[in-house]
């Protein structure tokens, strides 16, 4: 794609998969946007989290659309609602869960975002092909992608 091209996409032709039970469904990839950045929703379903990590090279900012997250830092929780924001810059560890009884709705803009969507395409076909290994494939893989899992000391 010519990156001084406009993207527009209707919804029926997002690209969706899921990510250790989350929805991710993509609406401006990286590899879509020259590598400047990539734009995609999630739904969290109940229950759900994402443990805390830091990302090597990508700020990674969330909208809330719909439900509460719960967001984790070393030094904070923060919950967030419809209408509310979070960003974490490069290297921020950070982490977030659903701990409502509801689905939430997030939208998520990683910049640049090239290694985070390798990372989760990378996940979406291991989940397909072994979902009882997901965790420890987030473990092996996500260094190889820029992605540093937390790990208190």
């Amino acid at each position: 794609m010519d990156t001084a091209a406009p993207l527009f996409r209707k919804s029926k032709d997002l690209l969706e998969h899921s990510v250790l039970g989350i929805g991710h469904r993509y609406l401006a990839r990286a590899s879509e946007t020259g590598g400047a950045f990539m734009t995609f929703e999630i739904e969290v379903p109940p229950g759900a989290s994402v443990p805390m990590h830091s990302h090597e090279v990508d700020a990674e900012s969330f909208q809330i659309l719909e439900g509460e997250l719960v967001f984790t830092t070393p030094d904070e929780r923060k919950v967030a609602g419809p209408g509310e924001f979070a960003a974490f810059p490069t290297g921020c560890i950070h982490g977030f869960a659903n701990e409502s009884g509801k689905p939430a709705r997030a939208l998520i803009v990683q910049a640049p975002g090239i290694e985070a969507e390798k990372f989760f395409f990378a996940m979406a076909e291991q989940a397909e092909t072994d979902p009882a290994a997901a965790m420890a494939t987030v473990m092996a893989i996500a260094p190889l992608h820029g992605i540093q899992p937390y790990r208190p000391e």
